[in-house]
């Protein structure tokens, strides 16, 4: 149980409580009564069956004295497996009827709070002082009438979630690709797969060149394998992963990342001459 006081926040907002409300008539023969505890009806919210409490005068047993003292109590707690546990987010309410308005009473640090089997009820001792609340001219007892209520938003783990792992030298990470008859290659050429970070890839050669590199270079890609199947904005990265090509995401959109101009033609002729079959390209830079 809370405090009124500290380590509470009060504001005012124009919408109902979501989930329930109850209205008190004739306020001051409850009072006359001289009962120190009423209790609404069961409601639902959540999944869960809750109700709430109130203590008109205070409840003495805490530190309500003076004050209006309001709780939410969780119920039919029987029927929830052993060791139960209910965490939530809430906030308790007093209509204002002059203004058409619903004080809000919450945590200050809007934390979640749980419900388990030694503690079923959680609230406020301090809600508002009976100063506060009995003058009329602050509308929260409006002609021997009072709205209370309740909004509880329970929290449900699903158990979905996700990992990220950065690997800075995967087991088995790197493939070295020797290509054979090169010069016979009219037509972009890919590697057999391999794995890198839980991930298939392929290294894809284009000997014509594409793009800005057409014509003139060598063209390189790194091909996530699959990649269009990954959900959408999942992304793998990899980092130095054929010659110059450096950190880059892959998705399902792209899935390639390439150097197209990864070496020029006349560099790789000059540098390479075990391939003078490169002259079949025909190229010149």
């Amino acid at each position: 149980m809370s405090p009124g006081g500290h380590g509470v926040t009060r504001s005012k907002r124009d919408l109902p409580p979501m989930h329930y409300s109850f209205k008190i008539e004739s306020f001051s023969l409850l009072l006359k009564t001289k009962v120190e505890k009423y209790e609404s009806d069961v409601f639902e919210a959540g999944g869960y069956k809750w109700r709430l409490c109130l203590y008109p005068n205070g409840n003495t047993k805490g530190i309500g004295k003076g004050f209006v003292s309001l709780y939410l109590q969780i119920e039919n707690t029987s029927n929830l497996r052993h060791r139960w546990e209910v965490t939530t987010e809430f906030k308790l309410f007093v209509r204002d009827h002059i203004n058409d308005k619903y004080l809000t009473v919450r945590e200050s640090d809007a934390s979640v709070k749980r419900f388990h089997e030694k503690k079923t009820e959680r609230g406020f001792d301090q809600l508002l002082s009976l100063q506060t609340f009995n003058d009329a001219s602050n509308g929260y007892l409006f002609n021997d009438c009072c709205v209370f209520g309740a909004e509880i938003f329970v929290i449900k783990p699903t158990g979905k979630g996700e990992l990220l792992s950065m690997v800075k030298k995967p087991a088995n990470g790197s493939l070295t690709w020797k290509i054979r008859a090169f010069s016979k290659l009219d037509r972009m050429s890919y590697s057999k797969a391999f794995t890198a970070g839980g991930r298939s890839w392929r290294i894809d050669v284009s000997p014509e060149g594409y793009g800005d590199g057409k014509g003139n270079s060598l063209s390189v890609f790194l091909e996530l394998v699959g990649g269009g199947k990954l959900p959408p904005k999942q992304t793998s990265s990899k980092e130095n992963c054929v010659g110059r090509i450096q950190a880059t995401s892959f998705g399902p959109t792209p899935w390639q990342t390439c150097r197209t101009n990864f070496v020029t033609l006349v560099y790789l002729l000059q540098s390479y001459t075990w391939f003078p079959q490169v002259h079949a390209t025909g190229r010149s830079p």
